[in-house]
């Protein structure tokens, strides 16, 4: 992530770099990737899926910034209209970049629709940490393994209807129905987003001050409030991607593997150093070579 950072955003000068077990959204280098559904919190299927269409997602928090995308390119730019993972990492220039990563990933792994969508789904976490904290995104009530901010909570103060509780009993929050708010105009987004109202100030109906939170907060917001919709790059192949100029699946680079593993011969995440060198070397070699490193 820094380093993609340095060289994308920061003017970094790279001639190669080689991403290892990268820990970072395929949208963030290939902004026109098809969306993964299993990267949707399945609290929200009704809201998504089939409804009307797969493609119609506009009330997710990571949809949110098209609403302030203004076509014209001479216009001034919303901050707002940046939070999103989509194309972050683009600007490559001339660097040329390596992806090492692994299909016997359990940290990066692509994560099934109906896993981490809950408090109660964390033991998930076990085999799709990266995709769990994505999902959890708003949903969680501290800062681990998610967050309380935006994400995949819903709005239940200007959306849905409370329930008086029993007798010694809680509120019971319904939630709306989804031809009810699938028209709700983008003006009102913009300040009552479907997604969880917080931080408040992003939402502010002055709309200098929530310009301003937006970019003074730009890397907190896109790491705690907007979901990923795509799989990791440490699991997957990048394709013809500019600036990508190969990806390997370090499977495929295996010498044997330690016997403590037992059956288990998926390269995991950090084995390119969890593990000896006699049994992982071709990955060192492969940067060597890869680099003109001799």
């Amino acid at each position: 992530m820094l380093a993609s950072a340095t060289i994308t955003l920061n003017a970094g000068t790279a001639a190669k770099y080689f991403m290892i077990d990268g820990a970072v959204a395929m949208e963030a280098f290939n902004p026109g990737l098809v969306k993964n559904v299993g990267m949707v919190n399945n609290n929200w299927d009704d809201y998504y899926i089939g409804f009307p269409s797969p493609d119609d997602d506009r009330l997710f928090a990571s949809e949110w910034y098209k609403i302030f995308v203004n076509p014209d390119p001479t216009a001034p730019i919303d901050p707002r209209s940046k939070l999103t993972w989509r194309g972050v990492f683009t600007d490559w220039r001339d660097t040329q970049v390596f992806n090492f990563y692994s299909s016997g990933e359990e940290v990066m792994a692509n994560i099934p629709h109906d896993k981490g969508n809950d408090l109660a789904d964390i033991l998930d976490a076990i085999s799709f940490s990266w995709g769990c904290q994505e999902k959890l995104k708003g949903r969680m009530p501290g800062e681990f393994l998610g967050s309380t901010i935006g994400g995949w909570a819903f709005n239940q103060t200007d959306y849905g209807t409370w329930i008086p509780p029993g007798q010694g009993g809680q509120p019971v929050w319904q939630r709306p129905d989804p031809a009810s708010v699938h028209g709700t105009p983008a003006s009102q987004l913009v300040t009552q987003p479907f997604f969880r109202k917080s931080p408040t100030d992003l939402f502010s109906s002055n709309d200098a001050t929530a310009q301003n939170f937006a970019q003074q907060y730009y890397y907190d917001l896109l790491a705690r409030a907007i979901p990923a919709r795509t799989y990791g790059v440490g699991a997957n192949a990048m394709g013809d991607v500019f600036g990508f100029a190969e990806s390997t699946d370090m499977q495929t680079l295996q010498t044997g593997w330690p016997s403590s593993r037992g059956l288990d011969i998926d390269w995991l995440h950090s084995d390119c150093k969890n593990v000896a060198y006699p049994f992982n070397h071709k990955l060192f070699e492969s940067i060597v070579n890869l680099g003109e490193l001799e």
